[in-house]
């Protein structure tokens, strides 16, 4: 099989509408005040085991 190349062509409509990216990071806290206030994410979801978030899902703008 060939390999694929990429170019740098424009493409008329995206053709992924989601991606979930799993992160590690060493301080949540930290992370999250980055990503929420900093840069205006908000929390979605959560899971948050002994009142301490383990994992979340951040969006930022509106949803289509």
């Amino acid at each position: 099989m060939p390999p694929i190349r990429m170019t740098s062509e424009a493409v008329a409509a995206p053709n992924v509408t989601k991606a979930v990216p799993f992160f590690s990071v060493r301080d949540i806290t930290a992370c999250l005040s980055f990503y929420v206030d900093g840069l205006g994410f908000t929390i979605k979801h959560q899971w948050s085991p002994e009142g301490r978030i383990r994992w979340c899902w951040l969006e930022l703008g509106a949803r289509r």
